[in-house]
């Protein structure tokens, strides 16, 4: 056991430096003593109006403050320091000649980092400031690599912001494409993409998956650039050639989309768009939960717009009379969980219109 005085065997050199706090010219000389040949670099003061007045123009590793101090007290210079947001973070070892409860119960409310009692063992005092040094050193670790993460997510998460908005403005340039061969398309497509969105919210969908289907939902008519103007605007019933045209438009989207690296796991969505449970549909004849949920979900958006929505071959029919007609659609054309919801959405939709029509 070494004793102040002795020397002790060294492990290691470092160049941390510590504040020692104490009243007893002896005892300070000896403790410098034994911490300089420990390779620290140390500070002494006599007392803790001294030890406050060093920290004005030093910052120390750790402290070791004695309790029983002329003047101040170790206790007060403790609490003085955790208040102070420059220090609260420094190490701080209660000395003392009495190793009482209560002693270690107040230094610990004062924010002691730790309690050792006189006459010191040497070797386990170093060990202690080593202890709480290299503690210190992996907390001032963490908050590095913790701020280095806040930056790192920060920066990903602009960097994704930036990649969302030219995403959307490839697929708005998309959409104007088309939009300017059909005025109708754009603000259909909108419509469309809300309706789809306040669904699968209820649904439960996950960021990217709302997304996709807000992306598929923009786009799912982009494939009509390929119509021809007599066919999108004509007034009369179309004929069977025609309507064989206006079918190929799922196809016809997907393949537009398809060199477009991030619309990837779009394009299942917007071809199957217009396939019906029943497997009645097209462009292939799927059924049931071989079509994409999003597909199911952006037919019946699509059909109730289009359904409320004035077209150059029919006027538009009342809200009431598309909920009906998609309802008894459940099941063959439309999947009636999806419509389930659908009705959901709409009627609380209906209930805040009225009550806020009655309130204003």
């Amino acid at each position: 056991m070494c004793q102040i005085g002795e020397s002790c065997e060294r492990t290691y050199h470092v160049s941390e430096r510590i504040l020692v706090v104490e009243d007893h010219a002896g005892t300070l000389s000896l403790l410098t003593t034994l911490l300089q040949k420990e390779g620290f670099d140390v500070i002494g003061a006599g007392n803790g109006e001294d030890a406050l007045r060093i920290l004005k123009n030093e910052f120390p590793d750790l402290i070791l403050l004695d309790i029983i101090l002329t003047g101040m007290d170790g206790f007060d210079v403790c609490r003085t320091l955790k208040t102070d947001p420059l220090y609260r973070n420094v190490p701080v070892i209660m000395c003392t000649s009495k190793d009482t409860m209560p002693d270690r119960l107040k230094g610990a409310e004062f924010g002691a980092d730790d309690y050792v009692a006189k006459p010191f063992n040497n070797r386990d005092l170093v060990k202690r400031i080593r202890l709480h040094l290299r503690l210190k050193s992996m907390e001032e670790q963490l908050m590095i690599t913790g701020h280095e993460l806040q930056t790192a997510r920060k920066t990903l998460h602009e960097q994704t912001r930036a990649m969302e908005r030219s995403q959307l403005e490839t697929i708005h340039s998309l959409l104007a494409a088309v939009s300017a061969k059909d005025h109708n398309i754009g603000e259909h497509a909108q419509n469309v993409a809300d309706l789809c969105n306040t669904m699968a919210g209820t649904m439960g969908f996950d960021k990217r998956s709302l997304l996709n289907l807000q992306y598929a939902s923009i786009l799912h008519d982009i494939g009509k650039i390929a119509v021809p103007t007599s066919v999108l605007a004509k007034e009369n019933r179309l004929e069977k050639e025609e309507l064989e045209i206006i079918r190929r438009h799922p196809g016809i989207s997907a393949e537009i989309i398809r060199p477009i690296s991030f619309l990837q796991k779009v394009i299942p969505i917007i071809r199957h768009h217009h396939e019906n449970v029943d497997g009645s549909g097209y462009p292939d004849g799927l059924k049931g939960e071989e079509i994409p949920l999003e597909s199911r979900i952006l037919a019946v958006a699509d059909a109730y717009d289009a359904m409320t929505s004035n077209r150059p071959y029919r006027e538009a029919i009342t809200r009431e009379r598309a909920l009906t007609l998609i309802s008894e659609r459940a099941g063959t054309q439309f999947d009636t969980d999806v419509v389930n919801v659908f009705v959901e959405v709409m009627s609380e939709s209906a209930t805040a219109e009225s009550l806020a029509s009655s309130m204003s």
